[in-house]
């Protein structure tokens, strides 16, 4: 993906990329290197991977020096003004998915807390590079206060170039900079009052203070490049574990899904779980299962899915896969009612593109604990109610994904009989009756099957012609995406003329060019815009805001109903086009989390989420000519 200048502030600081490595960590910044959230960094580390992410080299200053002149390259934003304002010499940028080039390239290394970050001479003249460090020791949740860190240097001079060694005195072994030429000059100053704008926008703290220790000048003749390294790892010490990923392309593919395919296999952690989203999101188990099939199978990598759904089926806890793990890697929540019904689709979704039979049986134990869980009841309140329908009330938790809680305020109270968590059930049920049937295992499950399809009409919101969200003693008819599952799942427990209704109404009422909004926007809660702080953006994120992963299952229903004809399937590929068009938007070469409910529908929440590429990538398969 090429993109050319000129440049101005609001374009090359308003687009990122994100280049990972494998671990959790990664290196990210705006296309001018401005630091514009308190994520940005060029080395920021999972000292836990894929958990307690920490920011450690913020960024590297540069400035060009010839004959008594200075050139600043670097931009960055402090209170009332930009200063220096290099995003001026920004001519192109361009992104592959694997590196990014513009007056240098920096790249992500797989397996390590690494980052390589080249600048190259491509003029005429020799220039002198002076290349500041700004660097850092916290969390990437948060902020530096002015001077609260001090830092253990040393330094080492090679006759090819010079290490510098950075330790924190929580670190232990601390960081380093590697360079393989120039020379090194003391200089500790603190850089103070950084802003981050789009920190500023979410309504949290927006004001950072990073430590320099110094300047490395290089002299850099026509053609001369050199590199700095920056890492966890001492000089010479080799990572545990490469992670390079082969990823699988078909020709003719047009380029945007190309980098997608490479965008999907960032989210794959140490190739035993899934990232749900950068720059903030941990594993999740939901996003996870939702994520694998289209993460996996179109990229080459069902190995990897196949060591995902076995991590997870190791981790579930009386029928329950976690939510979330721990920031640290030890323990999970399990306040999820959806997360495991999505790991039986998850499963049958692997096996129908790989034939490994094997696994089936290997998980057996894992798909018979759910069910059986879910039919005698387990933890949150989640069980099976005397209609064979699934019930989940747990107050003050919320257990499906519509999972925005401020305080005590649960934004979007689904207790009940979610539609989406018994679409997803009566599936399941159906997936393990074709197992029980294939592998003669015993099989309660038909008759389980047949009582939900039964008690599903329940749903049937007649004076609206489309299904309540959530079903109980006062069912829910605000019009959601959530019902589109009952259509878009392998199994339905619908029939023709109501599952063509289910697509009608989302179709006239939550579809945009970028993903299904998640409330009517004549609901009289409908929030059209997503931003401002917590609350407010709490008070949008399910209440009108259009998510791109629910394009998939939009399009698979709609493929449903009319049929895997070429018109239909030419349909959902001109649906696509928008997110396609979009990886030039906001993290380039990957998709958004979120975008606004109301025109022009502008990108907002994360800027690569894992079931957003994922979604795109699957259901691209299912509309190929």
């Amino acid at each position: 993906m090429h993109i050319l200048g000129p440049f101005t502030l609001d374009i090359a600081g308003e687009r990122e990329w994100l280049l990972t490595n494998g671990l959790g960590g990664y290196a990210s910044a705006t296309l001018c290197g401005m630091l514009t959230r308190r994520y940005h960094g060029l080395l920021v580390a999972a000292l836990q991977p894929p958990g307690n992410r920490h920011v450690l080299v913020a960024k590297l200053e540069e400035t060009l020096h010839r004959e008594g002149q200075a050139v600043p390259m670097a931009t960055n934003e402090y209170p009332g003004t930009c200063y220096p304002e290099g995003y001026h010499y920004l001519d192109e940028v361009v992104f592959d998915g694997i590196q990014v080039v513009m007056r240098f390239t920096a790249g992500a290394m797989p397996g390590e807390n690494s980052t390589c970050v080249r600048y190259r001479n491509l003029g005429t003249v020799a220039y002198d590079l002076e290349l500041t460090p700004l660097v850092n020791a916290r969390d990437f949740h948060g902020e530096t206060a002015a001077r609260s860190i001090s830092f253990d240097i040393s330094r080492t001079d090679w006759l090819d170039g010079m290490q510098l060694h950075l330790r924190p005195a929580w670190m232990g072994d601390g960081f380093w900079l590697y360079a393989e030429a120039g020379t090194w000059h003391d200089d500790p100053v603190w850089y103070y009052d950084m802003i981050y704008r789009w920190e500023t926008r979410r309504g949290l703290g927006d004001r950072d203070n990073h430590f320099s220790p110094g300047h490395l000048w290089a002299t850099l003749a026509p053609g001369d490049d050199i590199t700095i390294t920056l890492t966890t790892q001492p000089q010479g010490d080799t990572p545990a574990e490469s992670l390079p990923v082969e990823v699988g392309c078909h020709p003719g593919d047009p380029e945007a899904i190309v980098l997608l395919r490479h965008a999907a296999t960032s989210f794959l952690v140490n190739r035993r779980t899934v990232i749900a989203g950068y720059h903030w999101f941990g594993d999740w188990g939901r996003d996870t299962m939702i994520a694998l099939p289209g993460l996996c199978l179109p990229t080459g990598c069902a190995g990897d899915a196949a060591t995902i759904l076995r991590t997870f089926a190791a981790s579930r806890q009386r029928g329950l896969l976690p939510n979330v793990f721990s920031d640290s890697g030890e323990g999970g929540a399990y306040n999820a009612v959806d997360a495991s019904l999505w790991f039986v689709y998850a499963v049958d979704r692997y096996i129908q593109a790989t034939g490994n039979r094997a696994l089936v049986e290997e998980l057996r134990p894992a798909l018979e604990e759910i069910i059986f869980a879910y039919r005698d009841g387990t933890d949150y309140g989640i069980g099976m109610a005397p209609d064979g329908l699934i019930n989940a009330d747990a107050p003050g938790w919320q257990l499906t994904w519509m999972d925005a809680k401020v305080g005590d305020w649960v934004v979007t109270p689904r207790a009940g009989k979610p539609v989406e968590v018994n679409a997803l059930w009566y599936n399941a049920l159906r997936v393990m009756e074709a197992f029980a049937h294939e592998f003669n295992w015993p099989n309660p499950y038909g008759a389980l099957a047949e009582q939900a399809r039964e008690s599903f009409n329940a749903f049937w919101y007649a004076d609206g012609d489309y299904l309540y969200d959530v079903f109980g003693d006062t069912p829910d008819a605000r019009l959601r995406p959530n019902q589109i599952f009952a259509v878009s799942l392998p199994h339905s427990p619908l029939d023709y003329p109501r599952a063509r209704a289910v697509v009608d109404a989302v179709t006239h009422h939550l579809l945009t060019p970028y993903g299904l909004r998640t409330l009517a926007p004549d609901d009289p809660e409908y929030r059209g815009h997503y931003g401002g702080d917590q609350w407010s953006r709490d008070g949008a994120y399910h209440q009108g805001t259009a998510w791109a992963w629910l394009m998939g299952p939009y399009i698979e229903a709609y493929l449903r109903i009319h049929g895997h004809t070429p018109e239909a399937k030419a349909h959902g590929r001109a649906l696509l086009q928008p997110l396609l068009a979009h990886i030039r938007d906001a993290g380039i070469g990957s998709i958004s989390e979120i975008f606004d409910g109301d025109p022009p529908h502008a990108p907002n929440g994360a800027i690569s989420q894992a079931w957003s590429v994922a979604e795109v990538l699957r259901v691209w398969e299912l509309c190929r000519g």
